[in-house]
């Protein structure tokens, strides 16, 4: 496939920061921005792909709306994953910009334009994935197919 000049990316949908203290970074956007209230729920990340393997971790989610943005909190618990290794690398940051796609065989566009898929979940219905993108820096690109989420 010939790639267009241009990728042409939908509109920004997420900020996606990873903390080690989740409760404590969305009382403190709640208290200072007009940010909130924060939808908090534990996910066991079971069938993640992860560097081309399989893994099994448990993350801790908090979102809200901010605009036409979603603010994502995400806190490792459990278990080897892209966050608990940002942490270890970084501290609290931005991990990831998430843009909504109708299919995640938008991938494949990316990985053309020198995108590394390092982690994806896909449920046919709903699913993500992460790219490393060069011109991205340490900030990962990630693909978000919305839908019937997990139960």
């Amino acid at each position: 496939m010939e790639l267009p000049k241009k990728i042409n990316l939908p509109p920004l949908r997420q900020l996606g920061i990873v903390v080690k203290d989740l409760e404590a970074s969305a009382a403190g956007i709640e208290q200072h921005f007009d940010v909130g209230p924060f939808n908090i729920f534990e996910f066991d990340q079971k069938g993640i792909i992860e560097d081309g393997t399989e893994i099994c971790t448990k993350i801790k989610v908090g979102m809200a709306e901010m605009g036409p943005v979603q603010i994502e909190f995400i806190q490792p618990l459990e278990g080897e994953n892209t966050y608990s290794d940002f942490l270890r690398r970084r501290g609290d940051g931005l991990h990831h910009l998430a843009y909504e796609v109708d299919s995640l065989a938008f991938i494949d566009t990316l990985e053309q334009a020198g995108g590394k898929r390092v982690f994806h979940y896909d449920l046919g219905n709903f699913g993500w994935a992460y790219l490393e993108m060069p011109m991205f820096g340490d900030t990962l690109l990630e693909l978000l197919r919305p839908g019937a989420e997990p139960a």
